[in-house]
């Protein structure tokens, strides 16, 4: 019997702090809509021109300039030769 009388009334103190909760949080003002940043800023110049080049040169850039990868390590990644990559990277 005492275990469920102490149940209970761990119970009824959980509700109690839970609706007081609610209503500390109800007495609050409501947040004032904040813009999105994202929504503002353009992806920019180096975005579009990625975006410009193809699949196979983007997945090349993207590895090297923003991965930090080297031409080897591309090279063994992607399947083809050291010197295709090298020479996609010039004219990307």
């Amino acid at each position: 019997p005492w275990l469920l009388v102490t149940a209970t009334n761990v119970a009824r103190n959980q509700t109690r702090a839970a609706r007081r909760y609610r209503a500390a949080l109800d007495r609050l003002p409501p947040p004032e809509p904040v813009p999105d940043h994202a929504d503002r800023d353009d992806d920019g110049d180096a975005v579009r021109a990625l975006r410009q080049l193809g699949h196979r040169d983007q997945e090349i850039i993207t590895l090297s300039v923003l991965e930090g990868y080297s031409e080897r390590e591309i090279a063994a990644a992607l399947g083809i030769a050291p010197g295709t990559v090298k020479s996609r990277l010039s004219r990307a």
